[in-house]
């Protein structure tokens, strides 16, 4: 058996389907909709789509997020808690990853790997 790069990818886009809602080459996201360039969803669709590095590391940085605030669920935290704050007749709206008693955690995931946090 030969491994390569379109056998990882392959493998790769399994997982996917598995995680995250693919679309046939019919269907169209709301938010492949609003984009600026709808002959990308075109062209994903219709060729072999392969995951660029930063966008797998991005999927994965997702999915490890989400297995995180399981864990913290389970250990009382509340997770992705909505803030608010007023700013003069503006308002900043986010949500924070992870909430108890008086810390909030918010977690980012990094291009490399650091040397510092």
């Amino acid at each position: 058996m030969r491994i390569d790069a379109s056998v990882v990818n392959g493998w790769f886009i399994k997982a996917l389907a598995r995680e995250y809602r693919l679309f046939t080459s019919s269907e169209i996201s709301v938010t492949e909709a609003a984009a600026p360039c709808l002959r990308r969803a075109y062209y994903n669709r219709v060729r072999r789509y392969i995951p660029t590095p930063v966008e797998a590391l991005k999927i994965i940085g997702s999915r490890v997020h989400s297995v995180i605030q399981e864990v913290l669920r389970g250990e009382g935290w509340d997770v992705e808690v909505g803030v608010s704050i007023d700013l003069g007749g503006w308002r900043l709206v986010g949500r924070a990853d992870a909430v108890k008693d008086d810390v909030v955690l918010e977690f980012k995931t990094v291009n490399g790997v650091l040397e510092e946090p």
